[in-house]
């Protein structure tokens, strides 16, 4: 998935933030990465019929449409199609796939990792990009989520703003 032109590479958005309730599964830290990536995919000409956005758990999915119902071109069926948890995501693949894990509760993070079964799934819908965004500190320690901290590497606002430079005009994911 790394190594084309156009939009970013493969990248993890880290939303660590020491002052998120431990219950919360939503922060500011996950909506301005989620909304970030949004801008940057659309000022890359990356249509919305290419895009998924997947979480491992409802109250994700409410939060990332809400974010979307604030753009253009996100219509109801549309939400409903392309942004969803992973269970519903199943045998739906997309150019890029933006996976929101967010913190959230202890005992929901360890649910989503006792198995590789959904972090598989989220991953593989992707065929071209796959952005992570969510608590790397939460999330990298647990079995399986560990690898993806390993393989999927940081974003880093200097070093990636040469291939996400605020509307550059390239189309190619």
């Amino acid at each position: 998935m790394a190594g084309r032109r156009g939009a970013c590479s493969t990248r993890a958005l880290n939303t660590d933030d020491p002052n998120r309730p431990p219950d919360a599964p939503w922060g500011e830290r996950d909506r301005r990465a989620f909304t970030f990536v949004l801008d940057r995919l659309t000022q890359h000409g990356i249509d919305l019929e290419r895009l998924r956005i997947i979480a491992p758990f409802r109250a994700l999915v409410t939060e990332c449409k809400k974010a979307c119902r604030e753009r253009d071109g996100w219509t109801p069926a549309l939400l409903d199609e392309r942004c969803a948890t992973v269970h519903k995501a199943q045998g739906k693949e997309a150019d890029v796939v933006i996976l929101v894990l967010g913190g959230g509760r202890p005992g929901a993070r360890s649910w989503a990792a006792r198995t590789p079964h959904l972090l598989n799934v989220a991953a593989s819908r992707a065929k071209r990009r796959l952005y992570v965004i969510g608590e790397r500190s939460l999330w990298a320690p647990l079995p399986h989520f560990d690898v993806l901290a390993a393989e999927v590497e940081e974003f880093d606002h200097l070093r990636d703003r040469g291939s996400w430079p605020p509307g550059n005009g390239l189309s190619t994911v």
